[in-house]
């Protein structure tokens, strides 16, 4: 007697059939991977199947007599308005469907998916699969940097994360507005950017302008042996000598940009197993200043 098939995994997949089937045989989905849909594209999408029909199958995975949808969520909410009883679908065996991908595609090439919605929609099957980083790239076919961006927007302010998802705001803006470290600026920014709309590269000259007026700090790695605290010398007024340049005139420092990873090790890998620690600036400059002779030998 043959044993029972074990479902494929997320990622794997066979080629799936077409068939139509019966509305009330369908499953809506577990993890939807759309929080929200606005009244009016649903209004629309009502009405262009009531004039044209399904142009599109849906897509779902077959489980004994019943289908669970997987993609098309929101025509199947359109034909259940309409009271069809019956849809074209793309049918998957069991366990032979990849379902997170299959969603996270579909909406991305039929209607923009919301970044924190898609944000929230990778946790979420991060957390069901207990996947790691190459485990989402391989479920949702994109690279670390794709994931690892979205995945910034959830660690990042609640009132940005909540104006994105609203629409209020552009992606970049947000990963900007997320620079700045000090709340107050925060918000007083995102106000003004959910007011007046900026590009990606406006709000980066106001985060470049308030990062100029900052206290430079440095991660440890390259040219960290300047760093304030790490073995500059202070000069009269209490204020680090700057460093010479090939002439011996003094190099003034840049704007310094936030520097995101492991303040200790300097890596960037593995963005999600980061950790806030909150203290004082001076003694984060002391240990940084600790941790670098330590390497160095030095007592």
């Amino acid at each position: 007697m043959a044993g029972k098939r074990k479902p494929a995994g997320p990622g794997e997949s066979k080629l799936p059939t077409f068939a139509r089937i019966e509305m009330s045989r369908i499953i809506e989905p577990e993890l939807p991977a759309r929080a929200t849909m606005r009244d009016d594209k649903m209004r629309e999408l009502v009405e262009s199947m009531r004039e044209l029909g399904q142009l599109d199958p849906v897509i779902v995975e077959q489980h004994e007599a019943m289908y669970e949808l997987i993609a098309g969520h929101r025509r199947y909410l359109a034909a259940r308005e309409l009271k069809w009883t019956q849809l074209n679908a793309m049918v998957y065996a069991e366990g032979g469907a990849p379902k997170e991908a299959v969603m996270l595609h579909e909406n991305l090439i039929r209607e923009d998916l919301n970044p924190a919605e898609e944000a929230l929609f990778m946790a979420q099957v991060r957390e069901k699969h207990e996947l790691d980083e190459a485990g989402l790239c391989r479920v949702f076919r994109r690279s670390a940097d794709y994931i690892a961006g979205r995945f910034a927007l959830l660690r990042g302010d609640s009132e940005v994360f909540a104006a994105l998802q609203r629409g209020e705001l552009r992606l970049g803006v947000a990963h900007e507005l997320n620079r700045i470290t000090d709340e107050g600026t925060r918000r007083y920014y995102l106000d003004l950017a959910r007011r007046s709309d900026p590009s990606a590269r406006v709000v980066h000259s106001w985060v470049a302008e308030w990062v100029a007026q900052q206290r430079p700090t440095l991660p440890l790695g390259p040219g960290a042996a300047g760093a304030p605290g790490a073995g500059g010398a202070p000069g009269a007024d209490g204020a680090e000598a700057a460093a010479p340049g090939a002439g011996g005139a003094p190099v003034e420092p840049g704007p310094q940009v936030p520097f995101f990873g492991c303040e200790l090790c300097g890596g960037t890998k593995d963005p999600y197993n980061l950790i806030t620690v909150q203290m004082h600036k001076w003694h984060w400059t002391d240990i940084l200043a600790s941790v670098e002779r330590a390497a160095k030998g030095q007592p």
